[in-house]
């Protein structure tokens, strides 16, 4: 108990907040938490690890049936009031409480757009999590680290897992909403604590998305520093290719050494965030350069990234499009809603790619460069069908996009990079991955860049 809690609970301020069961408001029944229950397991196993036998914890109840109908507006209601009662009540399963703040953050959405952490649940998580004591428990386990797997250790596994998990989490929501993909400083980072024969089903996959956390670190470190430097120059640019590089080359080590570890969730998540981290590169360090620098230097930069955006959608596409037809599919519907609203990306810019290269020069007698020429997006796009029903008007908006009647122009041979008009960057998702993926460039990637029509 925090120390503000302790005094407000000692001279009965708390006494008129109480969470109530869905169960005993008759909302819902046994079988269907029990139901709600083994939803969580299938879509996501990790949190399954933490969930008690029986769960007593209103707030956790209700998280989980909302987890399991996300589209419930009786239980979006309940865990309204289940939250503001949570800011005033004495909690009396503290572990329970917090776990469902995670689930909640971790829900599907109702439809697809921009919110990340649902009712802003990992802060809430984190300041529930030190007011009980359980951003120590990584110290007070290191004397017992090597033997967390023993029975007598199972609530301290539990609760590092739990820390963990609440810490992974916050970092991905950093990540998603930072204008940079910087994420929060980590004290004890999973990733820094040797890895035992301890760890179970519960810390591994936590091992390995805290491996996978640090290799993005780096470029948000970068990326901040290229933002928010006094002046431009070419160095703090380069800093942050390297650091992509650095990324690519350790996340193609980590898939293969640690995948035996990671869930197809974690897997999928770090392919479908490089994408995105390519975007907001293009953003960040590309179109939203000062005006001053003039658009050839910024050209080749395009050009890269949108080889690396095209490059990386097709790597989502092709992973989940395996999927289809075999022993285990991949049931999307059960994502965190940001989760969801990402895999739009890949399908925009293949699909908005092709739209650009099929009116290029280079798109004649039946010979194609095609972006999707080595991708199955009719099958991925009803994947994202299947995935929630807001995704059918998503992609019909995403299909009646076209690319601004410039960029034919400009994709020829020859054009003049100083006649390029300021473009956006979500023009640049697909456009400049067009460019990148043919097999022709406006300039070859090693030629010198000038101000004279090539």
């Amino acid at each position: 108990m925090g120390g503000a809690e302790h005094v407000a609970h000692g001279l009965q301020l708390d006494h008129k907040w109480a969470m109530v069961s869905p169960l005993d408001l008759g909302l819902a029944q046994d079988v269907e938490l029990l139901d709600a229950m083994n939803r969580l397991r299938k879509h996501q196993k990790g949190l399954s690890h933490l969930l008690p036998t029986e769960p007593s914890d209103p707030l956790l109840m209700t998280a989980l049936l909302k987890f399991a109908q996300s589209q419930s507006r009786m239980y979006s209601s309940l865990m309204e009031a289940q939250l503001t009662a949570l800011d005033h009540c004495l909690i009396k399963s503290p572990f329970e409480a917090i776990l469902g703040l995670l689930v909640l953050s971790s829900t599907p959405s109702v439809s697809l757009g921009s919110t990340v952490d649902p009712y802003n649940c990992i802060e809430r998580a984190f300041i529930l999590a030190r007011k009980h004591g359980l951003e120590g428990i990584v110290e007070e386990s290191r004397a017992h680290w090597a033997n967390l797997r023993e029975t007598w250790l199972a609530e301290t596994r539990r609760k590092v897992g739990l820390w963990y998990g609440i810490v992974h989490r916050a970092a991905w929501i950093d990540f998603f909403t930072s204008p940079t993909l910087t994420q929060r400083y980590i004290q004890t980072p999973l990733s820094v604590l040797p890895p035992t024969a301890s760890f179970d089903e519960l810390l591994s996959p936590l091992y390995s998305e805290s491996i996978l956390l640090d290799l993005l670190r780096p470029i948000g470190q970068a990326l901040f520093a290229l933002k928010h430097a006094s002046c431009y120059h070419t160095g703090l640019h380069d800093k942050l290719t390297e650091a992509t590089k650095a990324f690519e080359f350790g996340l193609a080590l980590w898939m293969t050494g640690e995948e035996q570890n990671s869930t197809p969730l974690l897997i999928l998540t770090a392919l479908i965030i490089k994408p995105f981290m390519y975007l907001r590169i293009t953003t960040e360090a590309v179109t939203n350069m000062p005006s001053p620098l003039s658009p050839e230097p910024r050209l080749k930069y395009l050009f890269d990234l949108g080889h690396d955006i095209i490059q990386t959608s097709q790597q989502v596409v092709q992973y989940l499009t395996s999927f289809v037809g075999t022993s285990t599919p991949l049931d999307l519907s059960g994502l965190p809603a940001f989760l969801q609203t990402l895999l739009l990306l890949p399908y925009a810019a293949i699909s908005q790619a092709d739209k650009v290269d099929r009116t290029s020069p280079y798109h004649q007698d039946g010979v194609t460069t095609s972006s999707s020429a080595d991708v199955d997006l009719v099958t991925y796009r009803q994947i994202l069908v299947d995935m929630t029903p807001s995704a059918q008007s998503a992609l019909r908006r995403i299909d009646g996009l076209t690319p601004h009647a410039c960029w034919q122009e400009y994709r020829d041979l020859g054009s003049n990079p100083d006649d390029v008009p300021n473009f956006e960057s979500w023009d640049a998702l697909w456009v400049s991955g067009a460019l990148a993926a043919s097999s022709q460039f406006w300039f070859p990637p090693d030629a010198q860049w000038s101000t004279t029509t090539h």
